[in-house]
């Protein structure tokens, strides 16, 4: 109390208990300091304070749980459990499940737009994902495609036959495109329009065999393999297991696990082959670049097929040509082409090693008669029987050949003259016996002449005219054959003397150039001449061409006569030009032409002397020329065509050249052998070997000169094999210079009026 005037205080009582005391002073005694208290007991003081003190207490402890409680459950709604859907749905992102979305429903807090932000994240990903997955797809299938493309390409070039190259293209596209199954079918113009099946891949064929395919307007050309055919464009089937339009497939399809397909045709010329349909067990296989690429394939294979199979008939063209050319076709023993070829090789080998051989050619006496008394059919039998006979007498290494008519050689290896002479005893001897043609027995003798490599001749050439002047010799000798001897023949000294003369003709200007018409088949006028060297001597008359041009090239003339023909035909080319007339003309070079350098750079002086036009002048050379040196021949060929100087394969049929070859050079134009065009209408074969000639040159592209045009009926049957240029006596002989104006202007196959 000192410390204030009045107040409150609590202390202690004289009983010790705890009291609170009200103090006050008072005022009446203001000279000193006297106070008024009043105590109770602490307890009963704050009796009602205390009651107060823990009803509060406990009503806050009550609300401090009530609001912990809703805060607690308010929390876990609006915070924690978006929260934890957050984290779920973050984890299940970061795991790879681009799917996984926070599922809260959009509002104002933040929480729920932290959520909606992330969605729309997870969205994006998900879009952007799915957008990769497809060009993934789309990159996968399209490679696919590639790889199958590629092995298609290396299938194409490597195939040897259509087969091959089928079975190869479907392996591809399974093997290395990894498409579930493909196979190739051609279409069938038969009533039905069938499907036929011809490759397969990927599957066991019974699989195709049931499917009963067509590409007719029926329920079995509804299929993706018939509408491409039909259709002629490519043709995508998508639900293969469940579209109505596929239900006649729909269990072989399930049993295969293919969902998808494409069909592409096969065209040539625009004219269906079938189609080529690959499976797949993608569903959404085949989008429009895969598309492009296979459709590539298809178009590779179709030109694959097409191109094999012109190579098929060529190949096949060449071998009847080959065959007929080289080897009889009623004894079939080599003829006289292989024949001449055979010595030309024996002479070369005994060039080498100084060997000896011997050469046979057999006769039948009177076999004219046998034809004109007993008919053809039986000379043909007797000429069978008498090639199987001498084939039967001869011992291995000797060949036997036809060479015309009635006449047979043999060739005997390293035979000497008493070797010989003893086997045409022998083979006199077995052609002696008595021939049975349907029970008439008829006697044929036959005479032989012989000759020796290299003491009668050294070349092909010489040994057969040697023999044949034996053979001529044994027809008049009792023995009936006869050895060469050189008091047979005087073609050696008379050669000798023609050089002689041939050489003054030359300075004498004895020599002159007829013209023979070519005449076109289509038009039936004249596109041209061919110029022909003839000799008028003042006493021995006309000589032959195949004489003296012989006699030229043995010489070494034959350089001076192609000069004189060259110069000869240009200033009459020049000449022609000037009076209006623009007509080409051919000559002839011989092998040793080829070879001539100088000849040729005088051509080139010529043309430009006289202003050749391209295409007047035109060549002619023999296959044999081309042979003795195709790559020398190959580099004269292409100085002629920078001329502008067609070139022409003369005599062709007669040589033995290789089509695969002659295709490599640079000629316009093949001339068919007068020898063959003569016979045909009498000949099969001849025949034969005009019409494969025709077609096989013009897949060439070549076209065909035909000479030895004698008559109408060979004309008209050219014509209808497709002959582009006739060239004969029919038409016209060849003429002098002075004569060709008259006959273009009277002749029905000169120039139109």
């Amino acid at each position: 109390m000192a410390a204030q005037r009045e107040g409150t205080a609590e202390t202690a009582d004289h009983l010790g208990g705890d009291r609170l005391y009200a103090f006050t002073p008072i005022h009446a005694f203001s000279e000193s300091e006297a106070y008024i208290s009043v105590g109770i007991p602490s307890g009963t003081a704050y009796a009602d304070l205390n009651r107060l003190y823990h009803r509060e207490v406990w009503l806050i402890l009550v609300v401090v749980v009530l609001a912990g409680i809703i805060a607690w459950l308010g929390s876990d709604r609006w915070l924690l459990q978006p929260l934890a859907a957050l984290g779920r749905a973050s984890e299940a992102l970061r795991a790879g499940n681009l799917s996984a979305r926070t599922g809260l429903a959009p509002d104002t807090r933040e929480i729920a737009q932290l959520a909606a932000t992330f969605d729309a994240m997870a969205d994006s990903l998900q879009t952007r994902y799915d957008t990769i997955l497809a060009q993934d797809a789309e990159l996968v299938r399209s490679h696919r495609a590639l790889k199958t493309l590629s092995g298609g390409n290396r299938a194409l070039i490597r195939a040897r036959d259509e087969r091959e190259l089928l079975d190869e293209m479907c392996r591809v596209a399974v093997e290395v495109g990894g498409y579930a199954i493909a196979w190739v079918a051609y279409a069938e113009n038969d009533a039905d329009r069938s499907v036929v099946p011809v490759a397969l891949r990927g599957v066991d064929p019974a699989f195709l065999q049931e499917l009963k395919i067509s590409w007719a307007e029926t329920d079995a050309g509804q299929g993706p393999t018939g509408t491409a055919i039909r259709s002629g464009q490519p043709y995508v089937g998508r639900n293969l297991q469940s579209d109505p339009k596929y239900r006649l497939w729909h269990d072989r399809n399930r049993q295969q696990g293919i969902h998808s397909s494409i069909s592409l045709p096969l065209q040539s010329a625009g004219a269906p082959l079938g189609a080529f349909t690959i499976y797949s067990g993608d569903p959404d296989a085949f989008d429009t670049e895969e598309q492009a690429i296979l459709q590539e394939m298809a178009e590779d294979m179709a030109y694959g097929i097409k191109t094999l199979r012109l190579r098929q008939q060529h190949e096949a063209a060449q071998k009847q040509i080959h065959k007929l050319a080289l080897y009889d076709t009623l004894t079939g023993l080599p003829n006289h082409i292989q024949f001449q070829d055979l010595l030309e090789a024996n002479i070369r080998v005994r060039d080498n090693d100084q060997g000896t051989f011997a050469l046979l050619i057999i006769g039948l006496d009177r076999f004219r008669d046998i034809n004109t008394t007993l008919g053809f059919e039986a000379g043909d039998r007797v000429l069978s029987d008498t090639g199987l006979r001498i084939q039967n007498a001869l011992a291995e290494g000797e060949v036997l050949a036809r060479l015309r008519g009635d006449e047979f050689a043999v060739l005997l290896p390293d035979a000497t003259a008493d070797t010989a002479a003893a086997k045409a005893v022998n083979l006199r001897e077995t052609l002696a016996e008595l021939y049975n043609l349907d029970g008439f027995t008829l006697a044929v003798n036959a005479s032989i002449g012989i000759v020796l490599f290299p003491e009668h001749a050294m070349t092909t050439e010489r040994l057969i005219q040697q023999a044949d002047v034996a053979l001529q010799q044994a027809k008049h000798s009792s023995l009936g054959q006869a050895v060469y001897s050189a008091e047979y023949d005087e073609q050696k000294s008379y050669h000798l003397a023609l050089a002689g003369k041939l050489h003054r003709a030359l300075e004498k200007g004895e020599l002159t150039l007829y013209y023979q018409p070519k005449i076109s088949m289509a038009s039936g006028r004249i596109i041209g001449f061919e110029a022909l060297a003839r000799w008028i001597h003042p006493k021995d008359g006309m000589i032959r061409p195949d004489v003296f041009i012989g006699v030229a090239e043995s010489t070494g003339m034959i350089r001076a006569v192609s000069s004189w023909v060259l110069d000869t035909v240009l200033q009459q080319l020049a000449q022609w030009r000037e009076s209006g007339l623009h007509l080409p003309v051919a000559i002839n070079l011989s092998p040793r032409n080829l070879q001539d350098a100088g000849l040729l750079e005088s051509l080139e002086r010529f043309c430009t002397h006289w202003q050749l036009e391209h295409g007047m002048l035109e060549v002619e050379v023999t296959e044999n020329a081309i042979a003795e040196n195709v790559e020398q021949a190959r580099a004269s060929l292409l100085r002629l065509r920078a001329l502008g100087i067609p070139v022409f394969i003369d005599d062709f049929g007669t040589g033995y050249s290789s089509l695969s070859t002659l295709k490599t050079l640079p000629f316009s134009a093949v001339k068919i052998d007068k020898s063959f065009v003569i016979d045909m209408l009498e000949d099969r074969d001849a025949a034969a070997i005009v019409r494969s000639t025709i077609k096989l040159a013009h897949d060439m592209e070549l076209a065909v000169i035909a000479e030895g045009v004698e008559s109408e009926a060979i004309w008209i049957e050219l014509k209808e094999f497709g002959c582009d240029i006739g060239q004969g006596f029919y038409m016209g002989k060849p003429m002098p210079e002075n004569e060709v104006v008259r006959w273009l202007a009277t002749s029905r196959w000169g120039m139109p009026q």
